[in-house]
């Protein structure tokens, strides 16, 4: 804990940190060990995760309100990024049994999310691909700026913006999609 405290830019954070980091820790070897598989490489996936999250502490807004629901999403998405890219690391070292390209995002498994379960942007938002549908949700939902969100998943700047572009539009097509399927069913009832 010392170490993360260490790599905050202003010391009247390290409360905040400390409480984020005391809420979300389970969370976060929790979503570590569903795509890693094993304990201790999920530890390390965690550590690596809030070394992340620590050193551009100051960049992000989740600093105003712990225990709201952006927060935790949040914590989810970097944690996955994280585990997958320690597990791509260590695909190159040895195979492994797990895949995390085939994993559904956590992201959706967490309770109560931000967004209406109901609703049809998160259902769209759940169709997209996990590298659009993490990114946008950073981006719209937690109001993340593509510097902030490539700082902190290590991507490049132009990598984010492409995403969110792209994401951008698959979204789109995808309401467009649902609202006339919704118009469809609403006129086969006849309503």
């Amino acid at each position: 804990m010392l170490i993360f405290l260490a790599m905050l830019e202003d010391e009247g954070d390290s409360g905040k940190f400390t409480e984020l980091y005391q809420r979300y820790k389970g969370l976060a070897f929790w979503v570590a060990k569903q795509i890693i598989g094993d304990d201790y490489l999920a530890e390390d996936v965690v550590q690596e995760a809030f070394t992340r999250i620590a050193k551009n502490f100051s960049k992000i807004s989740i600093k105003n309100d712990i225990s709201c629901n952006k927060t935790k999403s949040f914590i989810v998405i970097v944690v996955e990024r994280t585990a997958i890219d320690f597990y791509r690391k260590r695909k190159r070292i040895q195979q492994w049994e797990v895949y995390p390209e085939k994993w559904e995002s956590s992201l959706f498994a967490v309770e109560n999310p931000p967004l209406k379960e109901e609703s049809a942007v998160y259902c769209a938002m759940k169709e997209l691909p996990k590298k659009y549908s993490e990114i946008l949700f950073l981006h719209y939902v937690n109001g993340l700026s593509s510097y902030e969100i490539s700082s902190v998943l290590k991507m490049k700047d132009s990598t984010v913006r492409t995403r969110i572009a792209r994401g951008k539009r698959e979204l789109e097509k995808l309401l467009a999609d649902w609202l006339v399927r919704q118009r469809e069913e609403k006129e086969a009832s006849g309503e």
